[in-house]
Order: structure tokens, then C-alpha cells, then sequence
């Protein structure tokens, strides 16, 4: 449909590309994990009724990792290689169900990548050679918005503030880098500044609390082990993006 954001890139309805992105890695790495699972419990069938059995895991996979690359954002795409691939690692190293698997997975989701990268996706590539620029436009704001944090360590600004917080520290200096932006382009230095220590703390311990229990159970389950991995892995794609959107 009407894509908010101009210049091409696919935002799926979320306003922003680099959101579309991260959901959209979410779901490439929990449909990975159900297809590993799938072809797994085909395990004894013929060719042709595997490949039947798995098509429609395949086919979203393919949906996904396409509509990643529409997004044209580097991060969502890094953080969703990064997700993917300790997906992967960590069914190897159980591979109770055989690696065959893990390797279909995994060569597929190569291949679907190198095939959309070389076949015309020229705003991925367009973006590449920007890296250098926003990488300087992202240090302006991490560090206008660290010495904000520094200034009310504690109990930050209060949730919510960013934009009071945001006009309030520019300057001449760091107009270029703040004037548009509508977040720091990094959940925990955000929470930092409006929450502070006392209010982002318990926030970072719950995440960790719940991802560390979830891998816990993981190792316990007698089924669907695969597909709790996959959340948990899918996990590392908001984890990660998060650092730099």
C-alpha cells in the first residue's frame, strides 16, 4: 500500500523503513526456525513430498528476507544475518534432528540474499556508500545525548521527554545532527536520558531476565524446541537494531 516514507524504500505501514526492517527480520528468523522444524518432521519422505511439506515455510521465508531488502536498511539486515546465524550455530550444536536441515536453511537464506542483492536492488548499495556519513550524524547524537544523561544520571528526564530534552541541549554545532530527528536512534541511550539509572536498570534486567529463562526452558522442552529458538534469536534482531535505530 501508500508508503509514508519517501525515497523508496518499503516501510510496510510502520512509518518508518528501519521499523518495517525490524519486523520484518523478526519474522525471517521465526520463519527460518519453522522451517527447519518442518523439514525435520518430514524426516522418512520422498523428495518431492518434502519439498511439499515444506513449501509454505519456504515461501515466507522468501516473502521475508525480500521485503528485508526492500527496506534498504543496513542494520535491520546486519541484525538479522547476526539472529539468524546464532539460530543456526545453536541447532548445530544440539542437531538432534541432523544438520541437513540447518544447511538447507541457512543456504537458502544465502542464496535468496545474493540473488536480490545482485539482481537490481540498487538502494541497498546506494546506502552502503553512505555508511560513512550517517555513522558521523549518529556520533552527534549519541554524544549530545550521553552528555544529557550525564547531567540527570539518575532519574533522567522523565519518560517521554525526548523532544523537550532534544530542543533544549541543541546548538549550533549539533543543529544539523538534531533538528529532524524524532529519537535518539538508540533505545538504551533513550532510556538513559529519560528514565535514568534508577528507571532503566530493572528495564535492562527484565529483558535479560526473560531472554535468560527462555533459554533456560529451551533446553528443557521435549518439542517445539527449534521454534523457542527462533523467538529467542528473533530477539537479537530488536536487541541489535536497537543500538543504531
Amino acid at each position: 500500500g501508500l508508503q509514508i516514507v519517501q525515497g523508496g524504500r518499503l516501510s510496510g505501514g510502520f512509518l518508518s523503513a528501519n521499523s518495517g526492517a525490524t519486523v520484518m527480520g523478526m519474522f525471517t528468523v521465526i520463519a527460518l526456525a519453522n522451517l527447519i522444524r518442518r523439514w525435520r518432521q518430514g524426516g522418512g519422505l520422498g523428495l518431492f513430498d518434502h519439498l511439499t511439506r515444506v513449501s509454505v515455510p519456504l515461501g515466507y521465508v522468501l516473502i521475508f528476507v525480500t521485503c528485508l531488502l526492500l527496506t534498504a536498511s543496513r542494520m535491520g539486515v546486519a541484525a538479522t544475518l547476526v539472529a539468524a546465524s546464532v539460530l543456526m550455530l545453536w541447532e548445530l550444536f544440539d542437531a538432534k534432528g541432523g544438520r541437513m536441515p540447518i544447511l538447507v536453511a541457512g543456504g537458502l537464506l544465502l542464496l535468496v540474499g545474493f540473488v536480490l542483492l545482485l539482481g537490481g536492488n540498487d538502494l541497498v548499495w546506494m546506502r552502503m556508500d553512505q555508511i560513512g556519513s550517517d555513522t558521523l550524524v549518529r556520533h552527534d547524537i549519541f554524544s549530545a545525548h550521553w552528555q544529557a544523561f550525564l547531567a540527570s544520571p539518575l532519574f533522567g528526564y522523565g519518560l517521554g521527554s525526548f523532544a523537550d530534552v532534544n530542543s533544549q541541549i541543541m546548538s549550533a554545532e549539533s543543529y544539523r545532527a538534531l533538528w529532524s530527528i524524532r529519537a535518539v536512534h538508540n533505545v538504551y541511550l533513550q532510556w538513559l536520558v529519560e528514565a535514568g539509572i534508577v528507571g532503566a536498570v530493572p528495564m535492562f534486567l527484565l529483558i535479560a531476565w526473560i531472554t535468560g529463562v527462555a533459554i533456560w526452558r529451551s533446553f528443557r522442552l521435549r518439542s517445539g524446541q527449534t521454534l523457542m529458538r527462533g523467538l529467542v534469536a528473533s530477539s537479537l534482531v530488536v536487541l541489535i537494531h536497537g543500538t543504531t535505530d
